[in-house]
């Protein structure tokens, strides 16, 4: 490459030039390039060798070019937040690198800065593989990438041998035995993009290519092991998702810097299936669902990454997502809401990673549930109105006789259910004792919400199960005067609680109790051997302030009145709405009639339409048996 905007004073020259580019005549160059190199080393031409080895695929004119600079910058600036990298020696260069300087700063004075700092990296030995962090390989040959050009001729070659020895590094670590101890992003960060970036910094370097390649073949890797063939990432890897994903912007920016190819086409379909998954786990504040310590990097990242696709119409998946992302402020009601063809495409689930989403659409403010249940206590994020709702542990407590029930270490999906009327989820947990099956109901319209826990058991036994559901504290929570309901208040918008298996009036005894804290809703009931604890939720603007009524219904099976252990039926009025749950929880195979609607299936949910006849939302049937 020509040499551009190369500084270099003469007082700052070696006294012994031969002795700086000894190291030049004793490495492996490609061939094409070999003889250039070999001449100026031979005749100590140290300017021009630097110019030829810096990099300048990210420098040239126009907007665009200085933003994605920036975007890569700022990308290993966010990579420095993992915990241990506080003082990291790249972080004042970054920062600087970052900041705008002003007139006075400028030309000389901000090229010193700039001398400086990079001095006070490269005084730092490069020891071994056991003294390295992995994100200082890729943070060190990214800088190289973005201002290699920007530096004196001494330490542009300097800069050039510590990332050769990286290299050697990384070739170590070739045939090694996998450690189960990285993380995600450790991993990525090993096999990918450490070994991408340094074949495109390095890249007359004999073997560069094959380092290329190795690091595209990495992304390929990491992408199938923690995402599942529609792209849905692994619910552990919510937690480095947002810096996991950068790692692949970056690859991509660098790629497109030497006009290479980054990811095959099975990789890139891949990739975009990804973003489309992980858009559909971003709520109307542009925040990741359960990405907890990360979160604040994922709204640029997926702002980035879904602007780089070359999708010549942008769907309206992309277009809704980044209305979000670029716009926390924006509400529903201020966007273009998708047609009903495609409302479906925005809720996702999958068995393999355990995790499902729940989402009415894609505008923005669409309500959102998100769910991990990789563990016995569930994390779950609930947006509705736009506003976040429940974020955090889902704490279920279960007790036989007094005796707590320990729980398995991960729940098992059993059925999901997509279609117009909404998303359905459930989930089971079966302990030594007892089973536990978890449903969740999202109306695709009608603002409303279904949790539901079933506990079957074979021994006549007392049964108590007991909810800790996670508040934002944002809303505060008020019981309503004359019944059991509890009302959820924040900027004049309201969530009303239905424990649909207590009685509504409080002078009726009940088997359980509703209750709200400022960080918590708390849901408890006892049964007999068997029982179902169902919470409705309800949020509907058009619905605030209206009546409100509900009431358990009797079940009959042949004319026979069936018993609480046996089947559980409730119906809920909220203004002229009015919805119905059954839930079986022992059969046998024979119909069973409530409320007008007969019906073998093992769960319903039914809105009732004015001539009192029962619309299925959500049917679920019996599994039939081998």
């Amino acid at each position: 490459m020509a040499a551009t905007n190369l500084t270099s004073k003469p007082e700052q020259k070696s006294a012994n030039p031969q002795t700086n580019l000894n190291w030049a005549a004793n490495l492996k160059w490609e061939k094409s390039i070999r003889s250039q190199i070999e001449k100026l080393t031979k005749k100590q031409k140290a300017d021009e060798l630097a110019g030829l080895l810096a990099f300048g695929g990210c420098r040239g004119k126009g907007s665009a070019i200085k933003a994605q600079r920036i975007s890569f910058l700022q990308s290993l600036q966010n990579l420095l937040t993992i915990p241990g990298n506080e003082q990291h020696p790249c972080l004042p260069i970054l920062d600087f690198l970052l900041s705008k300087p002003t007139s006075e700063t400028k030309s000389k004075t901000l090229r010193q800065t700039l001398a400086e700092l990079i001095d006070a990296l490269l005084v730092l030995p490069v020891t071994s593989w056991l003294d390295l962090k992995i994100a200082d390989i890729v943070v060190e040959a990214g800088l190289y990438l973005c201002c290699s050009r920007e530096l004196s001729t001494e330490q542009c070659l300097a800069f050039y041998q510590r990332l050769v020895a990286y290299q050697s590094l990384i070739e170590q670590t070739d045939g090694m035995p996998e450690s189960d101890r990285l993380s995600p992003l450790e991993s990525l960060l090993l096999k990918a993009e450490s070994r991408l970036i340094l074949g495109i910094a390095l890249q007359h370097q004999a073997g560069s290519r094959t380092l290329r390649r190795d690091g595209q073949s990495g992304y390929a890797e990491e992408l199938d092991a923690y995402t599942d063939n529609d792209g849905t990432p692994h619910a552990n890897l919510l937690k480095e998702l947002p810096l996991w994903m950068a790692s692949f912007q970056r690859g991509n920016m660098a790629s497109q810097w030497i006009e290479k190819s980054w990811l095959s086409r099975k990789s890139q379909d891949r990739w975009e299936d990804l973003l489309q998954r992980t858009a559909s786990l971003t709520s109307s504040q542009g925040e990741l669902a359960l990405a907890n310590g990360t979160a604040q990097f994922w709204p640029a990242t997926l702002a980035d990454s879904l602007r780089n696709l070359n999708a010549k119409k942008r769907p309206n998946w992309i277009r809704q997502t980044l209305q979000s992302v670029d716009s926390a402020s924006t509400t529903s009601a201020k966007s273009k809401r998708s047609k009903a063809d495609e409302d479906l495409t925005a809720a996702t689930q999958s068995d393999w990673a355990k995790l499902a989403s729940l989402r009415c659409n894609w505008y923005p403010g669409a309500d959102h549930l998100t769910i991990a249940y990789g563990s016995n206590s569930p994390q779950i994020e609930f947006s509705t109105l736009g506003l976040p709702l429940l974020n955090g542990v889902w704490k279920t407590e279960l007790t036989i006789d007094g005796q707590i029930c320990e729980l398995e270490s991960e729940w098992n999906s059993l059925c999901w259910y997509n279609d117009e009327a909404g998303d359905f989820i459930e989930l089971r947990n079966e302990t030594e004792h007892a089973i536990i099956d978890r449903q969740i109901f999202l109306s695709r319209n009608d603002q409303v919400a279904l949790f539901s826990d079933s506990v079957t058991t074979k021994t006549d036994a007392t049964v108590q199960i007991r909810w800790e559901l996670p508040l934002d504290h944002s809303w505060k929570g008020k019981q309503e005067t004359h019944s059991r309901a509890w009302k959820l208040r924040q900027q004049k918008r309201d969530v009303r609680l239905i424990p649909l298996a207590i009685p509504e009036e409080v002078i009726h005894r009940a088997d359980g109790k509703l209750n709200c804290t400022e960080e918590s809703i708390l849901l408890e009931q006892t049964g007999r051997q068997n029982l179902c604890m169902p919470l409705w939720l309800d949020w509907s603007p058009t619905r605030r302030g209206k009546a409100c009524d509900w009431s358990q219904l009797t079940i009959t099976e042949a004319r026979e009145v069936l018993a609480p252990p046996i089947a559980f039926a409730a119906r809920c009025r909220v203004g002229g709405s009015q919805w119905l749950f059954l839930r079986n929880l022992e059969f046998n195979g024979t119909p069973r009639a409530v409320m007008g609607l007969n019906t073998d299936a093992e769960t319903v949910i039914a809105e009732i339409n004015s001539l009192a006849q029962a619309e299925k939302l959500v049917e679920v049937q019996y599994e039939e048996e081998d």
